[in-house]
């Protein structure tokens, strides 16, 4: 049996806040409700949870994403492949920057699920809301507010 056979990984929601992150990586922004949240970008955590799976088999993680949240920081921006325009999104608006750092967190996903060390591990990723906006009339047209989204795969 493949030392991560039963490992899984959650990927959902937000946090590692300010006082918890010591010199874990690059420090990106989020607004949760009122609170202005700081905490470690989702691009340096990929590391930190493979050596979390590697360390010991049969390890659970549950880790909430901070960089794909509202208000959706450009300077968290890194990789802009995705071309809003074509997916009928304004160039620039919140649900642009909102799709453009889910595929650059994806891009990132991809990359760290064909490292052969990761074979055997169960990954879910669950979507725990809406993407809130400060428009709703932008909100309601890019996104269906009953419908929370989910990916659940095993690498091989």
């Amino acid at each position: 049996m493949d030392l991560l056979e039963v490992s899984m990984i959650v990927l959902s929601g937000i946090l590692l806040l300010g006082s918890n992150i010591g010199n874990l990586g690059k420090i990106c922004r989020s607004l949760h409700g009122v609170l202005h949240l700081m905490g470690v970008c989702d691009t340096a955590i990929f590391a930190d949870v493979k050596k979390m799976l590697l360390r010991k088999p049969k390890t659970f993680v549950y880790w909430m994403t901070l960089t794909t949240h509202f208000p959706y920081a450009e300077q968290d921006i890194h990789n802009s492949r995705l071309d809003c325009q074509q997916y009928g999104l304004n160039q620039g608006s919140k649900s642009c920057r909102n799709n453009v750092l889910h595929a650059q967190f994806f891009d990132q996903l991809a990359q760290w699920v064909s490292d052969p060390q990761m074979k055997g591990v169960e990954v879910v990723i669950i979507g725990d809301h809406m993407p809130p906006m400060f428009d709703v009339a932008e909100q309601n047209t890019v996104y269906n507010e009953h419908t929370v989204s989910w990916l659940h795969f095993k690498i091989k």
